[in-house]
């Protein structure tokens, strides 16, 4: 569903507003005083800056928000908008006659714009999800019909609120006729009513249809295509016939790899550098000193299509026999006092960046299980394998959105692996970046939580 077009024109505003600012500042810094304004085509350049930024934003339509566009995606054309509106200005510098301005003038525009759009942007779009978290701008919708798909599409409601789609939760049985359905939701006031397709009859549908007409409610079909959930699926006509398309994942282009791998290399050799350099050794002494055993705990895990691999941490129990068969739980005894401040900042993850640097994991992923727990979660959780399809992470969605250390159940289990598919469905570089920044934020919450109780 769109968002207002209110939100886009003010979304349009503050771009303005922000490349204006740059233009303006580079100006400034490099023609040193108003003489420049009179012997310079500076009323010209900006009127064709600007223009230049609302042609493209008619062509490249980056203000059609949705409500469940991504800040990533939406990011993605935003930065899509500013890469071709440098080259044409740039275009523009070079096939003059005669160059009127400096190219470090240019070049202080795009420079300081290009920060400035990133922050404003995600600036922008986090006050709308706040705003929806305080019951601004939201959306009416009722859901009606049973089975996985339904549940699901009522789960997403529960898990991600920022979206802006209030439920009204419809009262009446499944087994309820199609007019006190109708009447039901006309009490409801809804907006969107998210039907189950397999649940009415053709006929049902066309009278549905007629009836949302009629009262300005949209209907969205929820299609029975639950156990094809692992893949993006995408509708193309043929005349007026709609056919459903199966998609590969993201990860499945090469250059969304490479793009991944550069990330996963680069971040992982600044962690190892400046961290696990002089954390290592350290920490291996405090280890040392509270129980015998090696430094590194290495266990064998499931990793990219369900291979095997060796994981990295560091130890935070005592050697014991049970460590491949039991997970630690709160209050566990196997746990040394270190070993605890470790587990609780999760700084005894830290040697997983050495298994992202040869190539077994990923810096952002699903996180890896025992072998154990693998074969058991497979057979107890449904499609919990479509998880494996790409690398496994030493952060993810799941544990950013609170599916964080033990798993005590199937159902445990069964959120985190909702929220790995969405993520291996739905991954970007910048999605990237953002459940990096979550994380780092939930550590640095963690540390002061940690002091707090100390200070205490």
């Amino acid at each position: 569903m769109r968002i207002s077009p209110v939100v886009g024109f003010i979304a349009l505003l503050l771009d303005l507003l922000l490349i204006n600012f740059a233009f303006l500042w580079s100006f400034n810094h490099v023609y040193l005083d108003l003489y420049w304004v009179t012997h310079f085509p500076f009323f010209n350049l900006l009127l064709y800056f600007n223009a230049l930024w609302l042609m493209l934003s008619v062509a490249i339509n980056p203000y059609r928000l949705r409500r469940m566009m991504r800040v990533t995606q939406i990011t993605g054309i935003t930065l899509l908008q500013f890469s071709v509106h440098a080259v044409l200005m740039g275009a523009l510098y070079l096939f003059q006659p005669k160059p009127l301005w400096e190219p470090r003038f240019i070049g202080g525009i795009f420079l300081l714009a290009a920060p400035l759009l990133f922050v404003g942007k995600i600036t922008f779009l986090y006050a709308l999800r706040y705003f929806r978290l305080k019951g601004q701008g939201l959306v009416q919708v009722a859901v009606w019909g049973s089975g996985e798909s339904v549940a699901r599409i009522l789960r997403f409601f529960d898990d991600f609120p920022e979206y802006g789609y209030r439920n009204n939760r419809l009262k009446l049985k499944p087994s309820s006729s199609l007019d006190e359905r109708l009447r039901e939701v006309e009490t409801l006031n809804v907006e969107i009513l998210f039907v189950d397709a397999a649940s009415l009859s053709d006929h049902d549908l066309m009278e549905l249809f007629e009836w949302a007409d009629r009262h300005f409610v949209r209907v969205h079909l929820i299609a029975p295509f639950v156990q094809f959930s692992n893949m993006r699926l995408s509708i193309q006509y043929f005349e007026d016939i709609p056919v459903m398309i199966f998609q590969e994942i993201p990860l499945d282009d090469w250059r969304n790899r490479l793009f991944k791998r550069v990330f996963d290399v680069v971040g992982s050799l600044l962690v190892i550098f400046f961290l696990l350099s002089w954390m290592y050794p350290l920490f291996g002494l405090i280890i040392a000193l509270q129980s015998k055993g090696p430094i590194l705990f290495k266990q064998k895990r499931s990793g990219l299509n369900n291979q095997s691999f060796t994981c990295y941490k560091f130890r935070s129990m005592v050697v014991n026999a049970q460590s491949d068969l039991r997970q630690a739980s709160d209050g566990d005894a196997r746990i040394t006092p270190f070993g605890r401040f470790l587990r609780r900042t999760s700084l005894d993850e830290l040697p997983q960046f050495i298994n992202v640097l040869v190539g077994d994991m990923s810096i952002v992923g699903p996180r890896p299980h025992m072998l154990k727990h693998t074969q058991a979660f497979s057979a107890q959780v449904d499609r919990f394998m479509t998880r494996h399809r790409i690398k496994p992470g030493i952060t993810g969605l799941a544990q950013v959105r609170g599916y964080r250390g033990e798993t005590p159940d199937a159902h445990d289990v069964s959120g985190r692996v909702r929220l790995d598919r969405f993520y291996v469905n739905n991954w970007t570089f910048l999605f990237d970046v953002k459940i990096t920044l979550d994380t780092i934020r939930m550590i640095f919450r963690d540390f002061r939580r940690v002091n707090e109780e100390h200070s205490g």
